[in-house]
């Protein structure tokens, strides 16, 4: 990212951006973290229920092995198969845990920023990266990466920090419907920020509706 600014504060120089008006829109990163290295509690509930099954199911094989002839696996297999259920539990208790004194709604074991969130292929674990794009030469005049699964109330932090790299007292903002929120306008409006989110039918919320 000190790449990314010390390059726009020499094109800066060479009065290639406005300073006056930015469009805003998220991307989907995947991150490394796989959906399977990703929990919520549903999640976990779900895979400790069924761990304690297979657990119940394979002592009460290991017990019936005690007295029959017709083994289908070993006692070694069976007590095998029981430690990895516990370990499993154990570390899935532990997740659990950790989801409950957090306050967090996931968990991400690779990644830990990284989160579950719609992408154009389905579900996947990534980030959400803010771009906001300037008006006269359409270059990145910055970006935010964030773990928000949708673009509400994106507006106001990274046109804050456009203003802040190019020292700007006002900026005027567009978004698509996606962004709407009214607490993040308001923010927007108070730090000298115009936002104008493009509504379905092609109008858009301007700071003068948004005050009616």
């Amino acid at each position: 990212k000190k790449v990314f600014k010390e390059l726009n504060r020499q094109l800066n120089e060479f009065g290639l951006f406005s300073h006056s008006y930015i469009s805003i829109d998220g991307s989907k990163f995947k991150a490394v973290n796989a959906k399977d290295n990703n929990f919520t509690l549903n999640k976990l509930d779900d895979r400790l229920s069924r761990l304690e099954q297979h657990e119940s199911d394979y002592l009460r094989m290991l017990d019936e092995n005690d007295f029959g002839d017709d083994r289908s696996l070993t006692k070694e297999e069976l007590e095998r198969k029981i430690a990895i259920c516990q370990e499993r539990k154990a570390r899935y208790e532990a997740y659990r845990d950790q989801l409950e004194k957090t306050g967090e709604s996931q968990l991400s074991t690779t990644d830990p920023d990284s989160r579950l969130m719609k992408m154009n292929e389905g579900f996947g674990v990534g980030y959400n990266v803010q771009t906001g794009v300037d008006a006269k030469n359409h270059l990145i005049s910055g970006y935010v990466v964030t773990n928000e699964p949708t673009d509400h109330g994106q507006i106001t932090d990274l046109s804050k920090e456009v203003m802040a790299d190019f020292d700007l007292d006002q900026l005027e903002v567009v978004a698509d419907k996606g962004y709407q929120d009214k607490s993040d306008m308001a923010d927007a409006l108070e730090n000298g920020i115009i936002p104008n989110v493009i509504q379905s039918n092609g109008m858009s919320t301007t700071e003068v509706e948004f005050a009616y």
